[in-house]
């Protein structure tokens, strides 16, 4: 639910969402939950045990954002100083969230640039946990017919413009990777697929 209201910019109502979720035992069950062993677990030493620890520091990522959109920005800090009670080091979305998250407590700030890509970034990549919700079908009927997936070309464009202004890599890879899901999300494959292979460290 916290997904579909972060789409629609509903900022209150998403961080209503995700601030219940955050507030889950960390070992939990459920569908954004997912089950390691001593191996992988970054919590328990028990070499025979299995549990599930949830992917949290994304969504706590975005509550930060959505706190920023509501102007309670002096709740930010305070939790992603909470951040090493979520972070698991072998996944890619802690690992990335806590980049931004690392970013934001050194500028205590989310620039234009961290906008564009959390919005767009939701837009494209959480279909998923969108076609699972019953209750929102006007919300899901705009996702699949395409409406959000034009919004984030739109948004993404300006993505480029700052990416080359300041001649920044990740930026650009990040406006080829969110394009290309764009338009694959439109059904157009092939310019989706030019778009994926560019390889930004070359220009």
């Amino acid at each position: 639910m916290g997904y579909v209201h972060f789409l629609k910019g509903d900022w209150a109502s998403a961080a209503a969402c995700f601030e219940d979720f955050l507030k889950l035992p960390i070992l939990s069950t459920g569908p954004r939950f997912r089950s390691y062993t001593c191996a992988h677990c970054p919590i328990c030493g028990v070499r025979e045990s299995t549990h599930l620890i949830g992917a949290l520091s994304y969504p706590a990522y975005q509550l930060g954002f959505c706190y920023w959109k509501l102007d309670r920005k002096d709740e930010i800090v305070p939790l992603y100083n909470r951040l090493t009670e979520w972070f698991r080091a072998h996944e890619s979305y802690d690992i990335f969230a806590k980049r931004k998250i690392d970013r934001f407590l050194a500028t205590k700030e989310f620039s234009r640039k961290d906008e564009i890509v959390i919005i767009c970034s939701a837009i494209c990549l959480s279909i998923s946990p969108l076609c699972r919700v019953t209750d929102h079908s006007s919300v899901i009927d705009a996702y699949v017919e395409g409406k959000l997936f034009h919004k984030s070309l739109e948004m993404v464009e300006e993505l480029y413009s700052i990416a080359v202004k300041a001649n920044d890599r990740e930026c650009k890879a990040l406006y080829h990777f969110i394009k290309g899901c764009a338009l694959s999300g439109l059904l157009k494959f092939d310019e989706a697929k030019e778009q994926l292979r560019v390889r930004p460290v070359v220009y």
